[in-house]
């Protein structure tokens, strides 16, 4: 399974070169890896499709630019999908340990951290930070088929 990573960055955000290096370091000979940056200020959502549009992959791993995967991310979500033909998707949390040190930025961190990670197994909701799908899988199944791992 080699995926095809799709990163939204139509808004040239600051973190963009610290992502695709955290990601670059995770990615496998065969991967695709798409930064879709025009047309400028479309949303995520446009930028995502555009990417998915593009890709010739059977899985597609959507990263926004504000998050900086482990080295290993990829790899768990390679494995949990070859273990798992039924999985339609599946993503990640942030970690437990923030690298932003404002107070507010902790707490958010923190608390998806926990939230995702005290829930993992079967979910009704995706995180498109850090978010992988078959590009088969019907709509409906997906959204009762997501799994929370922990992206570290």
């Amino acid at each position: 399974m080699e995926p095809s990573i799709i990163v939204p960055a139509t808004d040239r955000p600051a973190t963009r070169e610290r992502c695709l290096d955290a990601i670059r370091r995770a990615m496998g000979p065969a991967d695709e890896l798409w930064v879709i940056e025009d047309p400028l200020r479309v949303s995520p959502a446009a930028a995502r499709n555009d990417g998915a549009g593009r890709s010739g992959k059977a899985v597609l791993v959507f990263v926004d630019t504000d998050v900086a995967v482990h080295p290993d991310a990829l790899d768990r979500l390679r494995l949990r999908f070859a273990a798992d033909p039924q999985l339609d998707a599946l993503f990640g949390s942030y970690d437990d340990v923030p690298t932003e040190p404002g107070t507010v930025s902790q707490f958010r961190n923190l608390l998806h951290h926990h939230v995702y990670q005290a829930a993992g197994g079967d979910a009704s909701t995706f995180w498109a930070g850090l978010g992988a799908v078959r590009r088969d899988a019907s709509r409906p199944a997906a959204a009762s088929m997501l799994v929370a791992i922990r992206a570290r």
